[in-house]
């Protein structure tokens, strides 16, 4: 079998901003918010794993932006490094 497709690093900082601004988008029920998830899962996957960003991804995949939100604040509230800069 095939090596899973590699994963950039884990920078858990910068996973945080990218679901922060992606959140405010699914807030707004904003379409752009999928094409941003697109580029930024990798990241999160390194970041939080990928069993931590499954809920996200379903949800996304469904276009079910306000699970998708909801998801994304329990990752938020899951990086112990955000809760010092939030």
């Amino acid at each position: 079998a095939a090596p899973p497709a590699a994963l950039p690093p884990s920078d858990v900082p910068q996973a945080a901003a990218a679901l922060r601004s992606m959140a405010e988008w699914l807030r707004q029920a904003d379409y752009q918010a999928g094409p941003f998830y697109e580029r930024h899962k990798p990241l999160l996957q390194a970041s939080f794993g990928q069993e931590a960003v499954a809920e996200l991804d379903r949800a996304m995949q469904d276009y079910d932006f306000s699970r998708a939100l909801i998801a994304a604040e329990a990752l938020l509230a899951s990086a112990p490094s955000m809760r010092e800069t939030s």
